[in-house]
């Protein structure tokens, strides 16, 4: 640990999902299910698709931008981009190079972390060594998923998971912190 720096803290926060709401109600009659059902196993409601032309690099863009402005940073003050899906827009090179270009950071250390659900928790558990270490001051850590697109919406086979799964994004910054405020592990 560099001496000072006692823990990171989050700076700022953004998410951005899609304007399409679907309901339980919608998903019904397509994966024999009903709102009653899937709201007693999961406590789901709704959930939002993207259009066809939406991807989890531009829901990234939005969310991450909007962490930035709240933590107060340029893109340029970031020093590393660890983004979280298992959906990227394309196989290579993964979604940080694609929101890296997106946000117009100068170089940095920048990659995906491909364990879907747990991705984003494991960004931040790397984004707070590196700000714990020194090695970066302002580390940008997203998780966006497109999952609309490959749900199996045929009768009641792809029921138990089409009726968890949406698309969205969301993103911290994580930076220096002090020892009475920041992440505890």
């Amino acid at each position: 640990m560099v001496e000072g720096i006692e823990r990171s803290r989050i700076l700022g926060w953004g998410f951005e999902v899609p304007r399409t709401v679907i309901t339980n109600d919608d998903l019904a009659p397509i994966v024999d299910t009903s709102d009653e059902w899937v709201i007693k196993r999961t406590g789901i409601r709704e959930r939002r698709y993207v259009d066809d032309d939406q991807g989890s690099a531009p829901l990234a863009a939005k969310a991450a931008r909007r962490a930035l402005e709240i933590a107060g940073l340029d893109p340029d003050a970031v020093d590393a981009i660890v983004c979280g899906t298992l959906s990227p827009d394309i196989d290579f090179p993964g979604n940080a190079a694609l929101l890296h270009e997106r946000l117009g950071i100068r170089p940095c250390l920048a990659f995906d972390i491909r364990n879907q659900c747990s991705a984003f928790i494991y960004g931040l558990s790397l984004a707070d060594q590196l700000v714990r270490t020194g090695a970066a001051r302002a580390v940008l850590v997203v998780g966006s998923e497109v999952h609309s697109s490959g749900l199996d919406y045929q009768g009641g086979r792809g029921r138990d998971v089409t009726v968890l799964f949406g698309d969205g994004a969301g993103a911290v910054v994580v930076g220096r912190g002090d020892p009475e405020h920041g992440l505890l592990s």
